[in-house]
């Protein structure tokens, strides 16, 4: 009742409408809101070197990448990202560039002279033998604990074959 009157049927049936509209209303804001919060919790942003998730390796690589040698192309090393997923990106890639991802060896790693001593050059960063962050020194490592799981590195290959011995060792390998 309003001030003592009598309030006819269609009055709450007004309101009820009414407060349905509002509810709707501020349901679609409350979702609108929850979107852009999630969106831009989403948005790119330096990466936290703390977080090295494993599957990015697999989304960004798909596809082996070739290693040049600056001496022969008999000496060039086919790489995929996908067989090293368990190594943490930061084991190689120790240096993230100015966007916050990963960067390529060789832009740190720019002397190209076979077997050089220096440390930035591209020799020691594939095969400085006491480091864990060289594929010669982490491959040395996994043989000497496990050499039934690696009996492969012991030398040269599997990083330095041409297409074909690659082909054949898969092959041998599916047998």
């Amino acid at each position: 009742m309003l001030s003592g009157l009598a309030v006819p049927p269609a009055y709450y049936a007004l309101r009820r409408r009414e407060m349905k509209r509002i509810f709707l209303l501020l349901a679609a804001l409350a979702f609108c809101l929850a979107v852009t919060v999630q969106t831009s919790n989403a948005a790119p942003q330096a990466k936290d070197s703390s977080v090295d998730p494993v599957h990015e390796i697999g989304k960004r690589m798909k596809d082996p990448i070739v290693l040049k040698s600056s001496v022969s192309p008999l000496l060039n090393v086919t790489f995929n990202h996908n067989t090293h997923r368990s190594v943490p990106c930061r084991t190689c890639h120790h240096e993230e560039g100015s966007t916050g991802y990963y960067v390529s060896c060789s832009e740190c790693h720019q002397n190209t002279e076979p077997r050089s001593e220096d440390v930035d050059s591209t020799f020691q960063a594939f095969h400085a033998k006491g480091s864990d962050r060289s594929c010669y020194g982490c491959h040395t490592k996994m043989a000497e604990a496990r050499p039934a799981d690696f009996p492969h590195f012991t030398n040269c290959r599997p990083c330095h074959m041409s297409e074909e011995a690659r082909a054949a060792a898969r092959a041998e390998a599916r047998k």
